[in-house]
């Protein structure tokens, strides 16, 4: 503590008592704070309690150190269980406004003035915020190139014949097993195959396409193909020869990941599937159909079932005149299923009304179309097979 005068020295005293007590009014009460100063201070706020202080200091005020000098700081450093280290004696520097000086120059024995020609030390860089990221953009998907097929168009519909009744017997169902078996083991072995001698083995008609089977193997865009999911839907007898079985695979590749419907047919020298169904259906997803909103018709396989229209952009008069389906099959990513709709006055509605009563799914094969305003509606219709 420096030496002088006594009024100077208890300034200090009761400045660091003051100091001490403010930084530490977390844990005292104002009565403390007017006890530590020999009750000369009563209950105030911060700066009427410094002015005080001051007046105090000019008085000669009580120079005795008090229990609270220790600040909370301090004591949040001591360990638990430690003793607690005595406040440093070092004596507080006397308040001034002139900087210090070095030494004096011990061979003039004179202060030696800074040097008004060096410049001041360079400030340290000032911390430079990064700029935030821009946001990321996300491109909206777009659709790919309508693909071109080597053909243009299914075969036409089998002729159907009237089918006998249901087969319900044991004997029946093993038939169907074993062949379900026989028409898995042609569709895996036209996968595996590795030449377009080796293919149409395994496809309806093949000797007649197959030039085309041999450019789209070889050369067109979608070759590459790799199957992703297969589902056997049952099993089912074809339209044209009740005798003989039809069995239809729901697939999905690579180039087209929602799937399509695939038939395999039963004939007179082992089972073979459809080329022009697996092409037109793995090169045209449904889903690129509805998001173009084509009004070229195109020829779909796939599940139907019938279903209210609740379209407000029909009135009611419109819904009278019309009957509606849902598209089940192929699939599509959108939250509701497609709805495809067609006169109910009309040959195709009343053909729906009879084949596709409320509650039953049907496999069928519909083209489809785009209307002026949007709207799906069926151009033509025909069932898959008959019930097994």
């Amino acid at each position: 503590m420096p030496e002088g005068n006594p009024a100077q020295t208890s300034f200090f005293r009761v400045a660091r008592v003051g100091a001490t007590l403010y930084k530490s009014r977390s844990n005292m009460n104002i009565t403390q704070i007017s006890d530590s100063l020999g009750n000369c201070v009563h209950r105030c706020r911060p700066f009427v309690f410094f002015c005080c202080v001051l007046l105090l200091a000019g008085c000669g005020g009580d120079d005795g150190e008090t229990p609270a000098a220790k600040t909370s700081d301090e004591a949040a450093a001591t360990p638990v269980g430690q003793p607690a280290e005595a406040p440093s004696s070092d004596p507080l520097p006397s308040p001034t406004s002139e900087p210090d000086l070095p030494d004096p120059d011990p061979s003039t024995g004179a202060a030696t003035e800074p040097d008004a020609a060096t410049p001041p030390p360079p400030l340290p860089p000032a911390a430079v915020s990064p700029a935030p990221p821009e946001p990321e953009t996300v491109a909206e998907p777009k659709l790919r190139p309508r693909i071109k097929s080597p053909i243009d168009k299914l075969p036409p519909p089998e002729n159907e014949m009237t089918p006998p009744p249901p087969r319900n017997s044991m004997a029946a169902a093993e038939l169907a097993s074993k062949k379900s078996e026989e028409a898995g083991a042609a569709y895996m072995a036209f996968l595996d195959a590795k030449s377009t001698d080796e293919r149409i083995k395994y496809i309806r008609r093949g000797s007649e396409i197959k030039s085309k089977v041999e450019e789209y193997h070889t050369t067109h865009v979608q070759r590459d193909f790799k199957v992703t999911e297969t589902q056997i839907m049952g099993a089912g007898r074809r339209l044209d020869d009740p005798t003989k079985f039809v069995f239809p695979y729901y697939v999905a590749t690579t180039k087209n990941p929602y799937g399509f419907l695939l038939m395999i047919y039963e004939e007179e020298d082992g089972m073979k599937l459809s080329w022009e169904q697996f092409v037109l259906g793995q090169d045209y997803p449904m889903q690129e159909f509805l998001e173009r909103k084509d009004t070229e018709p195109y020829e779909f396989l796939g599940a139907i079932t019938q279903a209210h229209i609740f379209d407000p952009d029909f009135s009611e008069s419109e819904k009278e005149k019309l009957i509606a389906v849902n598209i089940d099959l192929p699939r599509v990513a959108f939250a509701d299923k497609p709805v495809a709709h067609v006169d109910r006055a009309s040959p195709i509605g009343k053909q729906l009304e009879e084949a596709l009563p409320w509650g039953k799914r049907q496999l069928s094969r519909v083209s489809l179309i785009h209307d002026a305003n949007g709207k799906v509606f069926i151009t033509r219709y025909a069932k898959l097979a008959h019930p097994n």
